[in-house]
């Protein structure tokens, strides 16, 4: 080999040499473009439960079924929740007859007290005229020209109409409270009918939980239940998956997040589609690296230690049309477009 040949060859292997180091040394966040194969498409799909016990009458769901808002997935035997409605419906309305009867009894005693208070100023009348009698009687007999019987008669007079007037003052009395208690017998015959309307709006809202509907727009998963099963409140029967709401979580190097801000634009290559790209936007960055988050620390409290580079979750946003072909788990390397070299 000619010696200018080996020259060139030396310079050329130093200039690789040179630079290798430097890039292998280098900050990761140097560059513009930032990706990482740890990434991956998720969504935030909704368990669908029942609210009540009982056994599946009808079971419309399929799996990868589309579905929308309100649609209906499964019916549970309603029979015994329609006998709980009737049972609230009849205490019910017990209550509420126990509860007019009272207040028609109130109004009636009203009317008795009314009728008490006039015997009693009928009697105030008698006794005050009876007194005025006993009063003339006695001046007359005291001077001779009445009769001792005529006193006594008149005494007599005086003294019953004074009890008359004590019996019925009693009698007011005693209708009053009988008021009083009728008074207090409606609020406790009002609670009654309130706390009746409560167990019949319960059972009513328990007869409609018997129709489960998809809870959001999305894509039947995970469908765990079958026709005829006996299900329990809690338990999952199936998930509604909301594909139009997909997003990425990207797990990026902690050395490569300096320059990675919200709202930059992102790269989305799919292992799926090849050779095809989808357009997106960094939507949040995470506070936290996944290990953070362990049961077990991580942290070595020996002496031995060895760094590790941890990786913190970036949130990226699918803003592209075609989204829709993309699906739940798919594996993706989405490139960040930071604009800082």
């Amino acid at each position: 080999m000619p010696r200018s040949a080996k020259i060139a060859s030396v310079i050329l292997f130093g200039c690789v040499l040179v630079f290798s180091v430097i890039f292998l040394n280098g900050r990761d966040d140097s560059s513009r473009l930032q990706s990482t194969d740890d990434a991956y498409v998720r969504v935030d799909f909704t368990k669908v439960s029942p609210r009540i016990n009982g056994q599946i009458s009808k079971l419309l769901a399929e799996e990868n079924q589309a579905v929308k808002t309100g649609d209906l997935l499964a019916t549970i035997d309603e029979r015994e929740f329609v006998l709980h409605v009737a049972n609230a419906e009849a205490i019910l309305a017990s209550a509420r007859s126990t509860q007019e009867s009272l207040a028609k009894q109130i109004e009636q005693q009203s009317d008795l007290i009314a009728q008490a208070r006039a015997v009693i100023d009928a009697d105030k009348a008698t006794l005050e005229l009876k007194r005025q009698e006993y009063a003339r009687y006695r001046n007359l007999a005291s001077d001779g020209s009445g009769s001792q019987q005529a006193l006594q008669q008149a005494t007599a007079a005086y003294r019953i109409a004074h009890a008359s007037l004590d019996r019925d003052t009693a009698k007011h009395r005693s209708e009053i409270r009988r008021l009083e208690i009728l008074q207090v017998e409606l609020q406790k015959a009002a609670a009654l009918a309130e706390q009746a309307a409560a167990v019949r709006d319960r059972a009513k809202l328990d007869l409609s939980y018997c129709r489960i509907h998809s809870p959001i727009d999305g894509v039947i998963s995970q469908k765990g239940v079958r026709l005829g099963a006996y299900v329990r409140t809690g338990e999952a029967l199936l998930a509604v998956v909301p594909l139009r709401d997909i997003y990425i979580d990207a797990y990026f190097r902690e050395t490569q997040l300096a320059n990675i801000k919200p709202g930059q634009p992102v790269s989305i290559r799919v292992d799926a589609f090849p050779g095809k790209t989808f357009a997106g936007k960094v939507a949040s960055l995470g506070f936290a690296s996944n290990a953070s988050f362990s049961p077990i620390a991580p942290h070595n409290t020996s002496s031995n230690f060895t760094k590790i580079v941890q990786r913190l979750p970036v949130r990226i946003a699918i803003s592209d049309e075609n989204k829709a072909v993309l699906k739940v788990g798919m594996s993706v390397v989405p490139t960040i477009d930071t604009g800082t070299r």
